[in-house]
């Protein structure tokens, strides 16, 4: 009961908060990638695959989610490409370089994929729910688009 109640009056602002860390946080991903920043190094060229494409990904979802312009469709790519790092850079290991699966392994604690499925699934929420209450879109439009 307790719980019901602090939901339906602070629930649009438990998911916003939620929205903007992920959205900030998967920004400093692109971020480190593709200008150095937040103690990363930038990638020398931005359209090199996969890590200055990834970075440009990380980059609109990122600032996509943070503002809630487009927070579906956004959280749909950001999804699509944590599934893909999860097998290419972390199950299968070697599949980036260009050769065969060396090892395969599903286990996120052993592959360090933790915070690929951890985004997965932050994705696959804010598919779920959209921008919510708070967002650019909703400001501006009085609706979401995606």
């Amino acid at each position: 009961m307790l719980f019901k109640k602090c939901n339906e009056k602070f629930g649009a602002y438990k998911y916003l908060i939620f929205r903007l860390v992920v959205g900030f946080l998967f920004f400093g991903h692109g971020a480190q990638k593709l200008l150095g920043w937040f103690g990363g190094k930038a990638v020398g060229n931005i359209f090199s695959w996969p890590f200055g494409i990834a970075g440009i990904i990380e980059v609109v979802v990122g600032l996509a989610i943070f503002f809630g312009i487009w927070g579906r469709l956004a959280a749909m790519f950001g999804a699509i490409e944590m599934f893909v790092a999860f097998i290419a850079s972390h199950s299968c290991r070697g599949l980036i370089s260009g050769k065969m699966c060396e090892a395969f392994n599903i286990n996120p604690f052993a592959n360090g994929g933790e915070l690929a499925l951890l985004y997965f699934v932050a994705f696959l929420a804010l598919m779920l729910y959209g921008n919510g209450k708070f967002s650019l879109e909703n400001a501006i439009l009085k609706k979401e688009t995606f």
